[in-house]
């Protein structure tokens, strides 16, 4: 009897923690890119310009330094980003799980200033979506709006069709998760019937009048 109930509680221990696992999300690296343009713009001007534009994009600005030329900013959704845009729609459900941190950083070249920025890039859920992708394209409109204020140009890599057919590509949010919860289920119902089968070959063991003598 004492092994059948010592099969019992390790049973329950196994399903609490099938289930504890369940729960936990854990955000995904999703990437990082990085771009870049020249400017005549002091690096002063290069920081309150890239300021402007950022938190004109939902941005928190968790880092600021006029003179070396350094700005950083928190994690936003990139469908924040693009919510705050005239030009844009309503934006793919993609983007919702899809967040961004920037660091600008304007390094002193002579005559010029190279502005560097860099896109660190986390997804909430797990999909195939291709994220770094997207975020550089997001990227780039950014870098185009500051390189524009300075007086400079960006020329973009990511064209609007490639964008739009990575968007047409990706999953809509819950699909993938969707899968893999199903998968885990799987896989939670099996190791649950195993272990009860377990317990109760134990159980059976204990009460069988053989084990009694």
């Amino acid at each position: 009897m004492k092994a059948a109930l010592t099969a019992l509680t390790v049973l329950s221990v196994f399903v609490a923690g099938c289930s504890s696992a369940a729960r936990v999300a854990v955000p995904r690296d999703a990437g990082v890119e990085t771009v870049a343009f020249t400017t005549d713009a002091e690096q002063i001007d290069v920081v309150d310009v890239a300021t402007a534009v950022l938190v004109a994009h939902d941005f928190t600005i968790t880092l600021a330094n006029e003179r070396l030329g350094l700005l950083q900013t928190d994690y936003t959704s990139v469908a924040g980003i693009e919510a705050m845009r005239a030009d844009s729609g309503l934006a793919h459900p993609a983007l919702n799980e899809l967040y961004m941190r920037l660091t600008v950083n304007a390094d002193d070249r002579g005559d010029v200033r190279f502005v560097q920025i860099k896109g660190n890039f986390q997804r909430m859920q797990d999909g195939q979506a291709p994220d770094g992708l997207m975020g550089l394209y997001w990227m780039e409109r950014l870098a185009d709006d500051m390189a524009r204020e300075l007086g400079s140009d960006y020329l973009q890599r990511v064209s609007a069709e490639t964008y739009n057919q990575a968007l047409a590509n990706a999953d809509l949010p819950g699909q993938s998760a969707g899968r893999q919860d199903q998968l885990g289920s799987g896989l939670r119902a099996v190791g649950i019937v195993g272990a009860i089968l377990f317990a109760a070959t134990l159980a059976a063991g204990v009460l069988s009048p053989s084990s009694s003598r």
